[in-house]
This record gives C-alpha cells, sequence and structure tokens, in this order.
C-alpha cells in the first residue's frame, strides 16, 4: 500500500512555476548598453532639431 504523501510525490510537481512567464533575455555587457544609449541619444538630437526647426 502506497501512502497518499508518497503518492502526491511521486506524481505531482507542486512547485510555484508560471508555464506562461516569458523567457528572459540574457544580460547584456555594459558597453553594448552604452552604446545604445549614445546611438538612441543621437537619435533623439535628430528628433529634437526637426521640432525645433518646425517651431
Amino acid at each position: 500500500m502506497v501512502g497518499s504523501t508518497t503518492h502526491h510525490e511521486m506524481t505531482y510537481d507542486l512547485s510555484v512555476k508560471n508555464p506562461n512567464t516569458p523567457e528572459e533575455a540574457p544580460l547584456r555587457k555594459p558597453e553594448e548598453i552604452l552604446d545604445e544609449m549614445a546611438m538612441l541619444d543621437e537619435q533623439t538630437q535628430k528628433i529634437l532639431g526637426v521640432v525645433r526647426g518646425l517651431i
């Protein structure tokens, strides 16, 4: 005879996991982050220039 505790441990995974959560993106190197920030700053400056030209 198998006890109820043993049976549940063998067949059910009761750990807290959400199967619908997306996988996390791998961490980027600081240099990559800084390069992207610089590129975005350049794009922002260009856009601001266009907006200033419209005013």
